[in-house]
């Protein structure tokens, strides 16, 4: 039985009939529910991480506590700032970005996800000036 975090059945259905085939990246609405736990674990299923990967990049993700949502966010620049080498930072950068384009929706739900998490900082945001506006009363 194959990994559900490393490959996935997609069914579908056109006037000819209806087809069947097996890709290798998680649907993006999965990764996105995924724990800090689950994307270290993706991580070491990939078939660079032996080779480009190591604990030590891991440990800044661990460091950084990405997690699904977060992870989709990543950029090779953004792994640098974090401390991490440019070539495991390129090749998770750049593995993300595949991640995010290969979904049908690949730049819908990049923006989405965008989206989302400007509205969780948004209410954040509006429930700490809340917070202070409500303490004076």
């Amino acid at each position: 039985m194959e990994d559900p975090t490393t490959m996935h059945t997609i069914e579908t259905t056109e006037t000819s009939g209806t087809h069947t085939f097996t890709v290798g990246h998680p649907p993006l609405d999965e990764i996105r529910r995924w724990t800090q736990k689950k994307v270290i674990e993706y991580l070491e299923r990939q078939s660079f991480f032996s080779t480009q990967v190591d604990e030590d990049d891991l440990k800044i993700l661990k460091d950084q506590k990405i997690g699904g949502l977060s992870f989709l966010g990543l950029s090779q620049e953004s792994l640098m700032s974090d401390g991490m080498k440019r070539g495991p930072a390129y090749v998770i950068g750049k593995h993300v970005e595949e991640l995010n384009e290969s979904a049908p929706q690949g730049k819908t739900a990049r923006r989405q996800m965008d989206m989302e998490m400007s509205a969780s900082l948004l209410h954040s945001l509006l429930c700490g000036m809340f917070v202070i506006c409500c303490s004076g009363i």
